[in-house]
């Protein structure tokens, strides 16, 4: 499949542009082919729907094999992926100034309050406290 080729990292790091990666070790060995064709997948479609039946489906493997291979190669869940790449996103875009429930809905979160939840736990404060933290004067 043509998702399979090409090096991708856990939530690329382009200078200003990509949010940094969530992964808890940024030491982590080479992705395998499987890896990096579902992370490419999840980077595409972040702000969509994903669930593990659909990341199942892609990489052809069950999704017990999906789990133990997010947890070997990037030491989370794949939703704990989803989620940390989503408020990473919502953070870019709180810099830029959107307003909280702007970026919850453009980043596929339910509302701002489940922003909120997962920002505060990430950061440690809330999106509009950290929107005026780092706004632009």
């Amino acid at each position: 499949m043509s998702w399979q080729n090409g090096p991708i990292e856990p939530l690329a790091a382009n200078a200003g542009t990509a949010p940094v990666s969530p992964c808890k070790s940024d030491s982590s060995p080479a992705l395998s082919a499987v890896m990096r064709g579902l992370l490419r997948h999840m980077h595409t479609h972040y702000a969509e729907p994903i669930t593990l039946a659909d990341l199942a489906q892609l990489s052809r493997r069950s999704a017990f094999q999906i789990i133990r291979a997010f947890h070997r190669e990037l030491g989370q869940t794949p939703h704990a992926y989803l989620v940390a790449l989503r408020t990473q996103w919502a953070a870019t875009m709180l810099q830029a100034g959107d307003s909280g429930a702007f970026a919850a809905a453009s980043v596929g979160f339910a509302d701002e309050s489940h922003l909120a939840r997962h920002f505060k736990k990430q950061y440690g404060h809330t999106p509009a406290a950290y929107r005026r933290s780092h706004q632009v004067i």
